[in-house]
């Protein structure tokens, strides 16, 4: 991957997507056995900026400087509103904050995905909603400011699903925050232009077929499900430490405890329905409240209805952490106005807080990045290559290869043989295989007979099969071992 960014499964569709729009875009949703014709998983924003820029340079480079241009304009956006109701130190020392907290902001800035531009539109739809409801300006710029709000919220559903969310929050601060008598009319707009794209999305992708590909149910979550929660604020708060059994009870009472106390807190600031916030800065603060409510909300409702496989884990959580910061930079800023310390001396205070926030956070990021065991923070300008991956590329084009994730195989090298593991039970679901013995045998047989070879990609355990058990049972041994996975073969 010489162009320094790292892929998954959902890269490979994101970079099918491109090609195919880039070559042949009316056969973008005609080509129903492709990953790149999935409008109902992957909305056509991202992969289509990808299309856009690799007209001049290469699809793997356009990604990475995708992301470094991403990178700087959130961290920009998130200033900028923090600036605008409160001081420079406090929106210095936010983005400090929001950049390095567990340098999780610069992870999801090393991959081709959707992450950081939905991070980028969310954050700048928080900033026009904001200028929308705060700025005392002319009629007409006040139209552009709402207008550039709503399609604000449009750009995120149109980078990932749950920018719904972001459509929904648009409204309800228009809804919430403008005075009264001047509420209905922008609420009832930005809900009838926000569901445009909503619209266009269910009428292509039931046009393509795709429509029924996630069919709405109700999937129980267990205690692990809501649990991940607290470990996310963990690592939020308490970068590099690790919950163990006895410590994750206590964050997890904490956690609920807080967003209890949040929520109270939200209902009383939206009881401005009847009397108007005072300051522009509480306003921003409700704005920014509002975006992340929403987008919890939707997240739940999305791994209780729609996908189990979602979870509380750090990318997804990370829109309303920024939304967070906003607001703690936002009050960061009123306290250090409000503070009793003499006056010469708040400078240095802040200062020396400043120092030593950047100084905690910089050594936690330098950590990561410099974990070779984490391939999220691999972060190189040339990523080194998978020693696995390396290994396939070396065997002959024809020969069968079996794994976990075929469309890795199939997209870093030549082979067009490639199977799926069989598994014992489907890792979403956990319906069991009833083929199970059967596939495993055909497995077996390929494996003794024509030298076909097991890779297993071990970078996500829901997908991994056991390897002692597949070991067990397909009679293999290790060929290749990495950090990513390993190669089989058999005895």
């Amino acid at each position: 991957m010489r162009a320094g960014v790292l892929l998954n499964s959902d890269s490979i569709a994101y970079f099918d997507a491109a090609r195919v729009l880039r070559s042949a875009p009316q056969d973008y949703l005609q080509a129903a056995d492709s990953s790149a014709a999935l409008p109902g998983r992957f909305p056509p924003l991202y992969p289509t900026l990808l299309a856009l820029i690799s007209l001049a340079v290469p699809v793997m480079e356009a990604a990475r400087w995708i992301n470094v241009a991403l990178i700087g304009t959130t961290l920009a956006i998130v200033a900028t509103v923090i600036r605008r109701h409160s001081s420079v130190v406090a929106a210095l020392v936010a983005t400090i904050v929001l950049l390095c907290t567990r340098g999780f902001v610069i992870a999801i800035h090393g991959f081709m995905m959707s992450d950081a531009l939905y991070l980028a539109v969310v954050m700048a739809t928080i900033s026009m909603t904001d200028q929308t409801l705060n700025g005392e300006y002319g009629a007409t710029r006040h139209r552009l400011l709402m207008a550039g709000a709503i399609a604000g919220g449009a750009l995120a559903f149109s980078t990932r699903l749950i920018g719904l969310t972001a459509i929904a929050a648009v409204a309800l601060s228009l809804l919430l925050l403008r005075p009264a008598g001047q509420r209905l009319r922008p609420t009832i707009l930005a809900i009838t232009a926000g569901s445009v794209p909503v619209v266009a999305w269910i009428a292509v992708s039931s046009s393509a077929g795709h429509i029924g590909e996630r069919p709405l149910g109700w999937f129980p979550p267990g205690f692990s499900t809501w649990s991940d929660l607290p470990d996310a604020v963990a690592h939020y708060f308490l970068p590099g430490i690790a919950l163990s059994s006895v410590t994750r009870w206590p964050v997890l009472v904490a956690t609920t405890v807080g967003l209890f106390a949040a929520a109270l807190k939200s209902v009383a600031i939206f009881e401005s329905g009847r009397r108007p916030l005072a300051t522009s800065a509480d306003r921003a603060c409700a704005i920014a409240v509002v975006f992340a409510w929403t987008n919890l909300v939707g997240l739940t409702g999305s791994m209780l209805f729609v996908d189990p496989l979602v979870a509380y884990d750090l990318r997804h959580l990370m829109p309303i952490w920024g939304a967070v910061v906003i607001v703690l930079g936002i009050r960061l800023g009123e306290w250090s106005r409000s503070t009793h310390l003499p006056s010469r001396y708040r400078p240095r205070v802040i200062r020396i807080a400043v120092v030593a926030i950047a100084l905690s956070m910089a050594t936690i990021t330098v950590h990561s990045i410099n974990d070779p065991s984490r391939s999220w923070f691999n972060m190189a300008v040339e990523a080194s290559e998978s020693p696995l991956v390396a290994e396939l590329r070396q065997i002959p084009p024809g020969a069968v290869v079996y794994s976990n994730r075929p469309d890795l195989v199939v997209f870093f090298t030549t082979h067009d043989t490639v199977l799926p593991i069989p598994m014992a039970a489907e890792p979403a679901t956990g319906i069991e295989n009833d083929g199970y013995a059967g596939q495993i045998e055909a497995m077996n047989y390929a494996t003794h007979t024509s030298s076909a070879l097991v890779a297993v990609f071990t970078a996500d355990p829901l997908w991994s099969p056991d390897l002692s058990v597949l070991k067990a049972d397909g009679d293999l041994r290790v060929l290749k071992s990495s950090l990513d996975g390993v190669l089989l073969k058999a005895r």
